[in-house]
């Protein structure tokens, strides 16, 4: 299976969704203004999955695409820590029926910890 080819498939069901694709990645960008971009991207011993700073590795295609596909679901969100004009860390949610729980996150080691940190929610609509 061809994970970039499989995808493509699905996006081809949903013509409103702009996505730009090589022979290794495929990108949607942020479908909504408050939304997030999502890639997926193939190397050589590994898939990364990223929306926007956040990012994933897998090992596997399968479970990478089940990550693609839950950034445009509705069901996850990420929380973008800005210190000053600078983003410094991601923390990708779920969402269940009590609430929004935190995932994972990723930041930098060195941020300027002296301006007040801002916290900006992403959130893509349920598009697949």
């Amino acid at each position: 299976m061809d994970p970039i080819r499989a995808i493509k498939d699905r996006l081809a069901d949903h013509p409103d969704l702009r996505f730009t694709a090589t022979d290794s990645s495929i990108t949607v960008p942020a479908p909504v203004p408050d939304g997030f971009a999502v890639s997926f991207h193939r190397l050589s011993n590994e898939f990364v999955v990223h929306f926007d700073g956040w990012h994933e590795h897998f090992e596997s295609a399968s479970p990478a695409l089940d990550c693609f596909v839950f950034g445009l679901s509705g069901k996850a969100r990420v929380a973008v820590t800005y210190r000053g004009r600078t983003p410094v860390k991601w923390v990708l949610e779920h969402v269940d029926d009590d609430g929004w729980h935190a995932d994972s996150e990723v930041g930098h080691f060195f941020v300027r910890f002296w301006l007040r940190p801002k916290v900006v929610y992403r959130q893509n609509p349920n598009l697949l």
